[in-house]
């Protein structure tokens, strides 16, 4: 149990990244937001898209400094 808790502490800033980088897949329409509807992901990316890259990049940035925290700690 104890190495589980240990490789989780040590591992838990991959999630933030994933999904920051997921994000930003999304905001550069990388990945389609919905496959049958381009007018949709179009309004959408108008919208939201500056919204989704800030949110990306602070993820990204949380993550990697979790990382870091728990590599140097």
């Amino acid at each position: 149990m104890h190495l589980i808790s240990e490789l989780y502490a040590k591992w838990n800033g991959l999630v933030p990244i994933l999904a920051g980088i997921y994000a930003l897949l999304l905001a550069a329409k990388v990945l389609p937001l919905k496959f049958g509807d381009p007018e949709f992901s179009e309004k959408w990316h108008k919208k939201y898209g500056w919204l989704l890259r800030i949110i990306g990049f602070m993820g990204i940035f949380a993550g990697m400094s979790s990382l870091l925290i728990a590599y140097y700690s």
